[in-house]
């Protein structure tokens, strides 16, 4: 690869494309779920093998990367950062756009992305604060990409029986203990503004077992950044999305419905999800429930997934979108919905099918 260039605003001198593609695998596997990230990486050059760990060890041990997209990589990379895995919430700035858009263009020497931080390389670091580290203007709109280290902490069951007997003494009676281990994990917000609008995306990394307390901590300090970088007076107040809920799942041809949850004329609240590839709208038990009711039932949870190809490759990803009501929003005139959870988008046109998807039916 003569002539060869780090993808990394901040690479070092000694750089290699070895160097740079290792780097971003393990960076996708930190991010990335693995049967999304398995199609992002075989298009752009990278075989997977079974599971993280070999795949990780085959780029270690390759010797030609003849083939391989090293700036397809980074695309891809970057756009998960942008788009996948994200707790999203909607914001009208009015005015206040102008403002937000001046400050995010004039960072213009913030154009491509730094190297991410590794997880085996923060663990004795504490979690930061969202800081603006790269900028990137397209014909479609801005996004201004945020990183920060989180912490978030793993709790695993332990059976008392399997201590030591000094261990076991100290906890009389008790079968099972939960030890809890904390970790520090680089993570990604994005703002996403469309041209010419003043509606504003705010995306937040938010993860399979991750804590809904980290999710609400993160996006509050990313509304103090929006809040302070558009200049804005007042509190800007996220846009509600509960109403979708119900439409979407009225849509009968819209994707399919893999979690539900609603309430009964009878006064019963259910909450079903589908282990298939069929939708719970045509599931028998589903349908047979709602014909032995009076009225129709009150959703107030839903998860819906679409199947889309990703880039031309023939190859299909599965993007799910999530509105996680609570049961007292069913009855409320104000429900408060205001976050939307996009899960498995490889990139941007996954992501912007599912968002599109939910405003459709607001």
């Amino acid at each position: 690869m003569a002539g060869y260039l780090s993808v990394w605003r901040d690479a070092p001198a000694t750089a290699t494309a070895k160097t740079d593609i290792l780097d971003i695998v393990v960076a996708i596997s930190e991010r990335v779920p693995w049967q999304v990230a398995r199609r992002m990486l075989e298009v752009h050059g990278v075989s997977p093998r079974s599971g993280w760990s070999n795949t990780i060890e085959e780029v270690k041990l390759r010797e030609s990367f003849k083939g391989l997209d090293v700036d397809g990589l980074y695309e891809a990379f970057v756009q998960h950062a942008c788009c996948g895995e994200k707790s999203v919430r909607v914001y009208d700035l009015g005015a206040n756009a102008d403002t937000l858009r001046e400050k995010l263009s004039a960072e213009a020497q913030l154009s491509r992305m730094p190297r991410p931080s590794l997880k085996d390389k923060i663990q004795k670091s504490d979690p930061t604060e969202p800081a603006l580290i790269c900028v990137l203007q397209k014909p479609e709109g801005l996004f201004g990409i945020f990183g920060a280290i989180r912490e978030h902490d793993h709790q695993t069951p332990l059976k008392t029986e399997s201590l030591p007997e000094a261990a076991r003494a100290a906890f009389p009676g008790v079968d099972e203990i939960i030890a809890i281990r904390s970790e520090m994990f680089q993570s990604y917000a994005a703002i996403w503004m469309p041209s010419g609008s003043q509606i504003v995306e705010v995306r937040v990394d938010h993860f399979v077992n991750h804590s809904q307390q980290s999710l609400v901590d993160f996006h509050q300090q990313m509304y103090v950044k929006l809040h302070a970088m558009s200049g804005s007076k007042a509190a800007i107040a996220p846009r509600e999305l509960f109403p979708a809920i119900k439409n979407l799942y009225d849509a009968e041809n819209e994707g399919i419905v893999m979690e539900l949850a609603f309430v009964t004329t009878t006064g019963s609240v259910k909450h079903e999800r589908m282990r298939s590839h069929d939708s719970l709208r045509k599931e028998r038990y589903h349908v047979g429930g709602k014909e032995a009711l009076a009225t129709e039932i009150e959703p107030f949870r839903l998860g819906v997934r679409w199947s889309r190809e990703y880039l031309g490759s023939r190859q299909y990803n599965a993007p799910e979108l999530h509105l996680e009501g609570t049961l007292p929003m069913a009855s409320s005139q104000s429900p408060g919905l205001t976050k939307f959870l996009v899960r498995k988008a490889a990139g941007i046109e996954d992501y912007d099918w599912v968002r599109d998807k939910l405003f459709e039916h607001l």
